[in-house]
């Protein structure tokens, strides 16, 4: 729903599986869930990695989507011409599928984008968010590093956050707190302060 596919580039990920099944989607999980399938969720640990990893493969889905992002962001400054460029980068927003080094996090739950869905413990949710950010962090500062090198003439970024963590496990000012940075060449930051 939040893909721009207008655009005149459009850098959407494309998965590719080394699986002949690649494994079940994002919408196939949560359907199986509401049958008699979701046996095999709740006995992963039992089965055969091979079926774990299709019954898992929305997750890697979603990792190969959020890298796909940070991998090819910073690319575009290179690009001759002027160009604007937007990014929705759905994290550090559950499922977390990255641990605090980018590391692959092993799922034990249905795949879904509601983090209400389930109630999972609280302290597990908020490493989960605290690994997901650190990794997100490390990734995005790399990315704007390369945007601001790479481009000429310097480029103007407005970095926000859609919204904070799941307000049942912090709060609902935490849940509406978000990230709202700015960088403008220098004619743009004269004007800001003269305005301020």
């Amino acid at each position: 729903v939040t893909e721009w596919n207008a655009a005149d580039v459009n850098l959407a990920y494309k998965s590719y599986s080394p699986f002949s099944l690649q494994g079940i989607n994002d919408f196939e999980s949560m359907y199986l869930s509401t049958t008699i399938g979701k046996i095999l969720f709740d006995f992963q640990e039992d089965l055969p990695d091979r079926l774990v990893t299709i019954l898992n493969y929305a997750y890697t889905e979603r990792r190969g989507q959020i890298l796909t992002i940070l991998d090819r962001l910073g690319d575009i400054a290179g690009e001759n011409g002027p160009k604007f460029v937007m990014a929705h980068i759905v994290a550090p927003h559950a499922p977390f599928v990255f641990g605090p080094a980018g590391e692959d996090v092993q799922q034990t739950e249905v795949f879904t984008l509601r983090g209400d869905v389930t109630d999972p413990d609280r302290d597990v949710w908020l490493q989960g968010y605290r690994d997901q950010v650190i990794f997100l962090n490390t990734r995005m500062k790399q990315v704007l590093e390369k945007i601001i090198q790479e481009s000429n003439p310097p480029p103007v970024i407005i970095l926000q956050g859609d919204h904070g963590p799941y307000s049942k496990m912090t709060s609902a000012e935490a849940r509406m707190s978000i990230l709202n940075a700015y960088l403008l060449p220098e004619i743009g930051r004269a004007s800001c302060r003269e305005r301020v």
